[in-house]
């Protein structure tokens, strides 16, 4: 993908799914080693 066909995707894009493209999770987030995000209650 060019460089700018990826300017013309975002520019097209809504704040609504630009966030939840930043947003999206990987299935370690699910594991015990996954990486830490947010405050941590105990």
């Amino acid at each position: 993908m060019t460089e700018e066909k990826l300017l013309e995707l975002l520019k097209d894009m809504s704040l609504k799914e630009k966030t939840g493209q930043m947003m999206q999770l990987d299935v370690s987030c699910f594991k015990d080693e996954g990486p830490v995000t947010g405050s941590a209650v105990e």
